[in-house]
């Protein structure tokens, strides 16, 4: 094996790049790192009118941006809203005074009460909605004059008012709030077991999904407005007007154009059962929910924040630890523990993700920079690097991103080296295939291992979690069906590795084989 080492043709680096990411307590943030950006492990009240990096907060449950990039934030147990302004990073307080009651509606919302709150969206007005779930309304701060009122519910628990007026309609402790593309607000009624929509253009009330209560999913696969489920909670609407939410221990989606209603992630049950897993058997415990430009869904599980690739179907720890410690902040997304409970998670324009912990936001970067180098096909901002070395095989011909191709018998052999350059674990998804129907494909992760326990067949794939640093070699073994030939023949072997982290990064190789 020492000398066949010599031959390692094929060097895929995933190199994992960072943006910059703006804060008053930190100029450069390094990849894959997390920073807390604003707030305590202290909770309190203070800052106002001063730099949001050093104020204090108490439980930030959910945050949100409007389209000029300010935060708005509910610091639950202060009982009041707080901004960030995106240019100055100062925090103000825009509603609440401390109180928790559910008083001033038709005056300044700096001098009404607010009750403590599970959700906050903006519409694209830039006018704030947040709920009151335990009064059961969902409450409006109108950004042109700073008056507040009560935009949906009674405030007495019940289920009424389908098809009516959104004043008139009964929730029973509505939690979640999100809108779509055309600003029709949509939540989780907890109590009811419901997602309904408030038409933006008339006001009206109507279920969406969900029904009576139900101890299991039913209708998975099925209508959303058939399904049944328990509890629906952490509501997010994606750019193409995709729904997803919590229940029962699943994440689910209402598909925008069919508007049927399936599970991605989550079997049912919560306790940590593996990394690197597809969604339906993945447990999960979800407590936030966001999608990224790239369409992957970042989920807060308690204490852990994943993400799924819908194209690979994997879910991967993207920050915290697979068992509990302490957090310690600028250390690596993975190698860090997250000490309390993940709640509202926020992906920016340029990707850097942003989430509520305890009484803090922290951040993390999903994706940065072009890279200084070029590979040979187009890649995205995490790139992952192929290095050939071109040979000549027996026959005098010159291969394509070759490798080192020798004989043991009939059979041909060749190796890829897999190694993760980057700071943090790098999931890679490694596909092959062999393009001729008259030759098989066996793949090991041992050379010396028996034939008949190969890793993957012919035109299969495998994924990888690679420590920072470490590497992973395929040997790559392919066998003729044939006994006799009468001319030459060539099979050509294509290998391809996508980043995890970054789906658009990926590159590809291929081996020729003669015979």
């Amino acid at each position: 094996m020492a000398s066949a080492h010599r031959f390692l043709p094929l060097l895929l680096a995933a190199l994992s790049s960072a943006a910059i990411l703006y804060s008053q307590k930190a100029s450069a943030q390094h990849p894959g790192r997390i920073h807390t950006l604003y707030g305590s492990d202290t909770q309190g009240f203070s800052g106002d009118g001063g730099p949001a990096a050093d104020a204090l907060f108490s439980s930030i449950r959910s945050i949100t941006m409007n389209a000029d990039g300010d935060l708005f934030l509910l610091d639950r147990f202060n009982y009041r809203i707080r901004k960030i302004d995106a240019a100055t990073k100062i925090v103000t307080t825009i509603a609440g005074n401390g109180a928790n009651a559910s008083t001033g509606d038709g005056g300044l919302a700096t001098e009404a009460s607010i009750q403590a709150s599970s959700s906050i969206a903006c519409d694209s007005a830039g006018n704030i909605y947040f709920t009151e779930t335990t009064n059961h309304i969902i409450r409006r701060i109108l950004v042109s004059t700073g008056i507040i009122e009560t935009f949906a519910g009674t405030g007495s628990s019940g289920f009424s008012g389908d098809n009516g007026d959104r004043l008139s309609a009964q929730f029973n402790e509505p939690t979640y709030i999100a809108f779509d593309s055309d600003d029709n607000l949509y939540v989780t009624d907890f109590r009811n077991d419901r997602i309904r929509r408030i038409a933006e253009s008339t006001g009206i009330c109507t279920t969406i999904a969900g029904g009576s209560e139900s101890t299991t999913f039913l209708g998975d696969g099925g209508l959303a407005i058939d399904s049944r489920f328990n509890s629906p909670d952490h509501l997010h609407i994606d750019t193409s007007d995709n729904i997803f939410f919590s229940t029962l221990n699943r994440v689910v989606k209402i598909d925008a154009a069919t508007s049927l209603i399936h599970t991605i992630v989550g079997t049912g049950e919560i306790s940590f059962n593996g990394n690197g897993l597809r969604g339906a058997a993945t447990n999960i415990r979800p407590s936030g929910i966001a999608t990224g430009p790239d369409g992957a869904i970042f989920i807060s599980d308690y204490n852990r924040l994943r993400r799924y690739d819908p194209t690979a179907d994997r879910v991967f720890i993207y920050a915290g630890t697979m068992a509990p410690g302490n957090f310690r902040e600028g250390a690596v997304g993975t190698s860090t523990a997250l000490d309390s409970v993940l709640r509202k998670v926020l992906v920016m324009p340029r990707g850097e993700i942003l989430f509520s912990h305890s009484s803090t936001i922290k951040s993390i970067t999903s994706n940065g920079p072009a890279p200084t180098h070029r590979a040979n096909c187009a890649v995205g901002r995490n790139s992952v690097r192929l290095i050939g070395f071109n040979k000549v095989n027996r026959t005098g011909r010159k291969q394509t991103y070759e490798s080192y191709i020798k004989r043991k018998k009939n059979t041909r052999y060749c190796y890829f080296a897999l190694r993760n350059d980057s700071h943090a674990n790098n999931a890679i998804l490694a596909r092959y295939k062999l393009k001729n129907r008259r030759f098989k494909l066996v793949v090991r992760d041992d050379f010396f291992q028996s034939s008949n326990s190969p890793v993957s067949r012919r035109g299969n794939s495998n994924v990888f979690d690679i420590d920072p640093g470490a590497k992973k070699i395929f040997y790559m073994l392919v066998k003729p069906k044939f006994k006799k030939r009468k001319r030459e023949k060539t099979a050509i072997l294509t290998f391809r590795a996508t980043s995890l982290l970054n789906s658009r990064a990926s590159d590809t190789a291929k081996a020729v084989f003669y015979y």
